[in-house]
């Protein structure tokens, strides 16, 4: 019989709730590091982007390094977001 207080994301593959209310995630270890690794592979084009746009930017236009500092300043905060969100998401499921 089906519990009805499990929510439809609950009942993804990768987790499921116990009905003592714990997540358990059934992921084999070699997917649970290339998950790992995609996210910091995205926290670092998250700021690694904005940077090389404003770099860009400046050659283009023959100007001083604003949209570099620009870019580099968006990068970092989109990163340090990006960064506070996945220690958060790697919190919960231990």
């Amino acid at each position: 019989m089906v519990d009805p207080s499990w929510g439809p994301e609950d009942q993804s593959p990768d987790t499921r709730r116990e009905p003592s209310g714990s997540r358990r995630d059934t992921r084999s270890p070699l997917a649970k590091g290339w998950a790992i690794g995609s996210e910091v592979v995205g926290l670092s084009l998250q700021f690694a982007l904005p940077l090389l746009a404003g770099f860009l930017l400046d050659r283009w236009l023959g100007s001083t390094p604003a949209a570099t500092i620009v870019g580099g300043v968006v990068g970092l905060a989109t990163a340090i977001l990006g960064f506070v969100g996945f220690i958060r998401r790697l919190d919960r499921q231990r």
